[in-house]
């Protein structure tokens, strides 16, 4: 990869777009908040805009439950024992620069693009937000080096459980980066998990609407059944889809703004036995 597209994956339109829906949602206040990001308009800075742009509520809906379903399913890990979080593909993230006291004792580690990396050091600087002591930047290229590679100088523990997040990503991945991440997961002990999002076929139509005006292609859509499969093989025992009926019941039950659980990207995690 060239320096000028090296640069330019900086800061990715999907990272900044998810970023604002999350600032827009804090500040939007109210009660029956999905998301308490309290950090992501610092991390913007001046790409935080005014007011909120338009955009598909699905999209947006999304973005929210990801992230409060990942963030729900590591507390239970950490419940039972896990002590290490990988963020695969961290872009804006904002959990480890508000972590509950829960949280505190994890090991955490982002793993993202080297540019995207630098970007975002630069952003917490900016926004004066610390790096916890207990939090470690990974940068790696998942389709050019591979994570375990990549992880073995980081202090990432192969030999104990953790609990990983790969949220809008791996549709912007080749297949065989896909792949590998999930063998990656797959290396570490009974008990660890993986919470992720895909593009499940078919897509529907105002999907493939919105994700053509990210100006970042789509590159895997995966089968569901297929995956479920792939994922067995690989020994993931507890395979569970998010689907939109319980997260309309458990998240987005008592809104009037018309947020309602999207049916596309699938949310999903998978347990290792």
């Amino acid at each position: 990869m060239d320096a000028d597209a090296q640069a330019a994956r900086a800061a990715s339109h999907t990272a900044i777009y998810a970023a604002i829906v999350r600032a827009m949602h804090f500040r939007s206040g109210g009660p029956h908040r999905i998301l308490d990001d309290s950090v992501a308009e610092l991390l913007l800075g001046p790409d935080m805009p005014a007011v909120p742009a338009p955009g598909d509520m699905n999209a947006r809906a999304g973005v929210l439950l990801r992230s409060r379903f990942a963030e729900d399913r590591l507390a239970q890990a950490v419940g039972r024992g896990v002590s290490q979080l990988i963020v695969l593909g961290a872009g804006l993230d904002s959990f480890a620069y508000r972590q509950p006291p829960w949280a505190q004792a994890l090991s955490i580690y982002e793993i993202d693009q080297p540019s995207s990396q630098s970007d975002k050091r630069r952003r917490l600087a900016e926004a004066a937000v610390d790096i916890p002591g207990n939090v470690t930047l990974v940068p790696i290229d998942f389709e050019r080096t591979s994570l375990t590679d990549g992880c073995a100088a980081t202090g990432i523990d192969l030999g104990i459980p953790a609990f990983f997040t790969c949220l809008g990503v791996l549709g912007y991945l080749n297949r065989q980066a896909v792949a590998d991440i999930f063998k990656f997961v797959a290396e570490f002990p009974a008990g660890s998990e993986i919470v992720f999002t895909y593009f499940g076929a078919p897509i529907p139509p105002a999907v493939l609407e919105f994700i053509s005006k990210t100006n970042e292609p789509l590159l895997t859509v995966l089968d569901p059944g297929e995956l479920a499969a792939d994922l067995r093989k690989l020994g993931f025992v507890e395979i569970a889809t998010l689907e939109p009926d319980e997260a309309d019941r458990r998240y987005f039950g008592k809104r009037s703004d018309g947020l309602k659980a999207p049916r596309s990207p699938v949310i999903s995690a998978a347990i290792l036995g």
